[in-house]
């Protein structure tokens, strides 16, 4: 997953690595669940049942749309697995992430204070990850989506954009809270993939 050409910055894209199960999607397309059944189905995911299986994806895509209107969404992918849970009954694990660049944030201590109120106001953790890029900023935890009030579990890092006053945010999200341990560690796998280049 690969964006350049980001024109007349210092950094010129971002490259993130994802498993092989994970689908890119464009966070520009005006209808994301469709997007995200016809990224499925080209994968070769049963979505016949269109129904449910956007009923699982509802709360990242709309999670997605939110964070869209605020920042500059650059990057965006999807994990969905569909497990048959025994008694006919579809159990499914779904996961998102994207990367963000923030608006110019000027000081970046304000910008710290910032993240820290808001870990505060929502419950989550903070802590320093050492990414292959340099330190980030990471918070983690449960929280209530936006909009749909659905339980997620979340991390996100925070990373400085080289040469320029703005903040790479890597998100992820998964609804699957009771399998949050293992989505975690996933996750961070992921984030130590990022690089800028250019």
């Amino acid at each position: 997953m690969t964006v350049e050409d980001l024109p007349g910055r210092t950094a010129t894209g971002v490259r993130l690595r994802l498993p092989e199960t994970w689908l890119e999607v464009d966070p520009r397309v005006p209808d994301l669940d469709a997007e995200v059944l016809r990224t499925l189905a080209e994968h070769g995911a049963d979505t016949s049942d269109q129904a449910a299986v956007a009923r699982f994806v509802a709360p990242l895509s709309t999670e997605l749309r939110r964070l869209s209107a605020h920042v500059d969404v650059v990057l965006a992918g999807f994990f969905t697995e569909y497990v048959d849970s025994g008694s006919g009954g579809l159990e499914v694990f779904t996961a998102n992430v994207t990367v963000a660049l923030s608006p110019h944030v000027g000081d970046g201590a304000g910008v710290r204070g910032e993240i820290e109120r808001e870990a505060r106001a929502t419950g989550t953790e903070i802590g320093v990850h050492d990414l292959s890029g340099g330190p980030a900023l990471t918070t983690w935890g449960r929280v209530r989506l936006p909009h749909t009030g659905t339980e997620a579990f979340t991390r996100r890092f925070h990373v400085p954009v080289p040469g320029l006053d703005q903040v790479a945010v890597l998100a992820f999200v998964t609804p699957n809270v009771d399998f949050a341990a293992g989505f975690d560690r996933l996750f961070t796998e992921i984030a130590d993939t990022f690089r800028f280049v250019g």
